[in-house]
């Protein structure tokens, strides 16, 4: 969003403006020699400015921000082979900016930064949002995860005011939003991937339900992420402070039928649906887990 359309701009400016005028007023009074009258009132016009100021840099802090509480666009990619383990994305954000990365690995991987503002600030407009962070290439084989070349490339823009690396910083702003939340999912995540063998792990939000689908080699693999300690705090966050409810399904796949994209099996998966090609069936032992949730009000 821009600094105009952030829900706290038009209260930055009604503050500020009224802040001066009461300022002003002050400073008359002191002129007039009404000194008591002088005082409250330059008490009322700085805390009036202070309210202004915090509203003004919250605005500033959303820029680049997203609503999450409906389902939208995030942003369009285009992907293209050009070698093995190599491919271009060209990024094409809602607000008409367009980017081109060189990726390396088999697929591709967007993070985000996700902001979850505490429901008494849901009042004044502020709802949980998100900003695309970053882009890099992922490896299916985790000995290339470890070892083949990585990259990553800034999706955000640089701002004067980083809400999200404030909140990391301060346990103070703790009442206020939540910047934990995406960053633990990721973290799952990545315990999954990297130390768990989990083979495939998707998520999707929309509105207050969000589901994360993964797959893995054994069940018992599933346990052991379960127990790892981060993962059992982790869960216990999302109990006590994430989710109003939530679901869990363990299932065993029997057969997938996949299209491949033609040429390198590095295609990332993203672009097989678009290229015509013969469609595949492979029988598959491997554990799926499924989890169902709602977050807590906003």
């Amino acid at each position: 969003m821009g600094l105009t359309d952030a829900p706290l701009f038009p209260l930055a400016v009604l503050f500020g403006a009224l802040g001066i005028f009461v300022v002003i007023a002050a400073i008359y009074s002191f002129i007039r020699l009404r000194l008591p009258q002088s005082a409250y009132r330059m008490l009322a016009g700085l805390f009036l400015l202070a309210l202004g100021t915090l509203a003004g840099t919250i605005s500033v802090g959303m820029m680049g921000y997203r609503a999450l509480t409906r389902e939208e666009v995030a942003a369009r990619i285009d992907v293209k082979p050009v070698g093995p383990q190599r491919f271009m994305a060209t990024f094409r954000f809602p607000d008409g900016r367009e980017a081109t990365y060189e990726l390396a690995g088999d697929e591709i991987y967007v993070d985000a930064h996700i902001l979850k503002w505490h429901p008494y600030a849901n009042m004044i407009g502020l709802h949980t949002a998100y900003e695309l962070d970053r882009v890099a290439g992922r490896y299916h084989a985790i000995k290339d995860e470890r070892e083949a070349a990585r990259t990553v490339h800034a999706l955000a823009r640089d701002k004067a005011v980083d809400l999200y690396a404030l909140r990391r910083r301060h346990a103070f702003l703790a009442p206020a939003f939540d910047a934990e939340y995406g960053q633990t999912a990721e973290r799952m995540r990545a315990l999954a991937l990297e130390r768990f063998g989990c083979l495939e792990f998707h998520s999707l939000t929309e509105g207050d339900n969000e589901v994360a689908l993964s797959y893995w080699p054994n069940e018992e693999s599933i346990r052991a992420w379960k127990a790892h300690p981060e993962h059992v705090l982790a869960q216990q966050a999302g109990r006590e402070r994430w989710y109003e409810s939530y679901s869990v399904h363990v299932a065993r796949v029997t057969r997938e039928y996949r299209v491949e994209a033609p040429g390198s099996a590095a295609t990332p998966s993203t672009t097989r649906a678009s290229h015509p090609a013969p469609e595949t069936t492979r029988s598959s032992a491997a554990g799926t887990m499924l989890f169902r949730c709602r977050t807590a009000p906003r």
